[in-house]
């Protein structure tokens, strides 16, 4: 809970500062607002690794060893990063670019995902011979 209090007015003073700035110094916005996310995401650092450690404690052995785990975190960090990325295009204006980033992200998820549809069609191809 605390950590959603600290995110929250962080993020909310960051806003407030980059209204501030787009208005007298632009060329400062950006960079404060990338700096704010990085911020953000130290704050929930911490807990990013709590809930990765809970998903591993909570999924069996099995599924460790098959590398789900580690695909589940790629999968999530890509999907993040990617709409982090894609939302400050779009608000320094670059919509284009941000869609581009965003599909970009999605084609990074297939391509993370690629050894769970290889391992899904293992597992079928086990269960029809029988």
């Amino acid at each position: 809970m605390e950590t959603v209090i600290k995110t929250v007015i962080t993020a909310v003073l960051a806003g407030i500062l980059i209204l501030i700035l787009k208005q007298s110094r632009p060329e400062y916005a950006l960079p404060v607002q990338i700096a704010a996310v990085i911020v953000i995401f130290a704050a929930c650092a911490e807990s990013i690794m709590t809930l990765f450690e809970s998903i591993t404690d909570f999924l069996p052995s099995s599924a460790e060893q098959s590398g789900l785990i580690k695909v589940i975190f790629k999968v999530t960090v890509i999907a993040v990063v990617s709409k982090i990325g894609a939302e400050i295009c779009k608000d320094s204006g670059g919509n284009a670019l941000g869609f581009a980033v965003e599909t970009a992200g999605c084609v990074m998820i297939i391509i993370a995902c690629l050894p769970l549809f290889s391992l899904l069609a293992e597992i079928i191809s086990g269960l029809l011979k029988g």
